[in-house]
């Protein structure tokens, strides 16, 4: 079965998490990097925003990965 976890973490922190995840074999993650569409001389741009919170999406499963939490 297919479990999803999510956690709301740093997004500064985001490859430090991702790198643990993996190192323990989990590798289905997915997270939106949080960013602001700005105008720059030649139309659009944007700019990425490290200082904000993203949501960390985990997908397992019980044959991936022993002793998941319910």
């Amino acid at each position: 079965m297919l479990h999803e976890f999510t956690i709301n973490i740093p997004y500064k922190e985001i490859d430090q998490y991702t790198d643990t995840l993996n190192a323990t074999g989990i590798y289905n993650l997915y997270y939106e990097s949080p960013i602001e569409i700005i105008k720059v001389q030649n139309g659009y741009g944007y700019e990425e925003k490290e200082d904000q919170q993203v949501d960390l999406k985990i997908y397992a499963s019980d044959l991936e990965v022993k002793n998941l939490p319910e």
